[in-house]
């Protein structure tokens, strides 16, 4: 077993073990998961809605009792927030166009940014957002946080084009706002 690769995004993935993984596709937004966690994930879809979630097991729980009305989920996300020890939630609203991705308080779960212009996207797998760049550059104030400390502080990482989501973050896109 591999590294539990996610990814979401607004362009269409390639990859060289493409037989590795699974992708659902909705109004131009992707989303892509290697095929053994499909037992893990929350894959919540009806018409107005779209939840794809990799969560705790006491917050799985309870967002599969809400699967019938997952708006339920978007409208009281609050009351949820002390069952959200780690993961992420992604939730796409069909009617609005609009995706909220919130990862865990503490930052457990290692999500990753890319955001060039228009495009984005989103990976807890470090190493394969980095082959999907054409250039990366180095970022001197993350090489200095990691000599200082031994790992970079705030949201950087080593290289300028890609962030990683602090604890309790929401990555929110509506049409083609970020």
């Amino acid at each position: 077993m591999g590294y539990p690769s996610i990814f979401i995004s607004n362009q269409e993935f390639s990859s060289p073990d493409q037989n590795l993984f699974e992708m659902k596709s909705l109004k131009g937004l992707y989303f892509k998961f290697k095929k053994e966690l499909i037992n893990d994930l929350l894959i919540i879809e009806n018409d107005t809605s779209f939840v794809f979630a990799h969560v705790n097991l006491a917050l799985r729980n309870e967002i599969k009792n809400i699967k019938s009305d997952p708006e339920k989920l978007y409208s009281e996300f609050s009351f949820h927030i002390e069952k959200f020890h780690w993961g992420f939630i992604a939730f796409y609203n069909k009617k609005s166009n609009s995706l909220k991705c919130y990862n865990d308080p503490f930052g457990i779960y290692p999500l990753y940014l890319n955001k060039q212009e228009a495009s984005f996207n989103i990976s807890n797998d470090f190493d394969q957002l980095i082959d999907c760049l054409k250039e990366i550059t180095f970022n001197k104030n993350a090489l200095q946080d990691y000599f200082l400390f031994n790992y970079t502080l705030k949201s950087r990482t080593i290289f300028k084009e890609i962030k990683q989501f602090e604890g309790g973050m929401l990555y929110s896109k509506k049409g083609d706002q970020f």
